[in-house]
């Protein structure tokens, strides 16, 4: 792509300033693409499977108060005996039981021996766990492939907050920096903010940044204080205004951090094929005739969803 971009210059004759232009333009695009994409860089995604993702139908929902509000309504539907938290699974295998054959075992202690299971988990605990979560009978070689094949990396978020967003130009709703100094020799302690391509006027009184890749998962293991500083000192020299305050609050997602998720969407690479991989894993595996593994969620076009395990 960037090859093509010089092609392109070159033909229409720019000059040097131009040039630096269209290329920092590029690159800042190239990074709002591993967000859309769910990948480090764009170099890793799969040229044949770029844009297979649809969008589902429908309205985007906000809810009052985060997602977690929309959990506790739909746990309140279901008696609270029946939910169990602070049960981290650590293996689901298969007992010598014709009702009930699969055995669910939790780092706890606790046992739960059942007919059916369903397991919710991202490609990435499974590209870490499978060998320890299930038993050997439970996955074929399809699998196996399918769940290593397909790739999965971090998109994080981070909220700045402040009393006073006076500082922000009225009728903006995002400053997209273009960098003309990156480094050539890459340093992960000071130049993780080269990866910030927006800082998006979400609220009145709040601007999203989004980050990905490598650098998202350094920034996760950074102080909120220092993020802060990091982020404040772009935007004064963006906007050319040494007085900008730094946020009230701070708040990121840590996905990589989270030893249950490990990284944000899954994608395909460029060895992946999502016709294949991602339906490999959607293909049921029957124990005794009857479906013991059918992965949910598992559709081409929608693949950076949470993947999910019916047994």
């Amino acid at each position: 792509m960037e090859n093509k971009l010089e092609m392109l210059m070159e033909e229409e004759n720019l000059c040097d300033e131009e040039r630096v232009i269209k290329r920092a333009v590029m690159k800042r695009f190239l990074k709002q693409e591993t967000t859309e994409s769910g990948c480090a860089t764009m170099d890793l995604c799969s040229v044949n499977e770029y844009g297979s993702y649809l969008k589902p139908f429908g309205p985007d929902y906000e809810f009052p108060g985060g997602f977690t509000k929309l959990i506790e309504f739909l746990a309140d539907k279901f008696p609270r005996n029946l939910i169990k938290l602070s049960h981290p699974v650590e293996h689901i295998g298969v007992v010598d039981d014709d009702v009930n054959p699969v055995l669910v075992q939790c780092k706890n202690g606790s046992m739960f021996q059942t007919k059916h299971v369903v397991v919710t988990t991202s490609v990435n605990f499974l590209k870490k766990n499978y060998t320890s979560l299930f038993d050997p009978i439970l996955l074929n070689e399809q699998k196996i492939e399918a769940i290593n094949t397909i790739k999965m990396d971090t998109v994080d978020k981070i909220f700045l907050f402040y009393n006073d967003m006076s500082f922000f130009p009225e009728n903006c709703d995002a400053i997209h920096p273009l960098f003309f100094d990156e480094p050539e020799k890459f340093n992960m302690r000071t130049d993780w903010k080269y990866k910030v391509y927006t800082f998006d006027k979400f609220y009145e009184n709040m601007l999203l940044v989004w980050i990905t890749g490598k650098e998202a998962d350094y920034v996760e293991t950074l102080p909120n204080e220092e993020v802060a500083d990091v982020l404040t000192e772009m935007l004064r020299k963006l906007l050319n205004n040494k007085n900008i305050p730094k946020p009230d609050r701070i708040f990121k997602t840590n996905w990589n951090s989270n030893p249950y998720v490990l990284g944000s969407y899954s994608y395909v690479d460029v060895n992946g094929l999502a016709n294949k991989h991602i339906n490999d894993l959607a293909e049921p595996l029957y124990l005794n005739n009857v479906v013991c593994i059918q992965l949910q969620l598992s559709i081409n076009t929608l693949f950076i969803l949470i993947f999910i395990f019916r047994i």
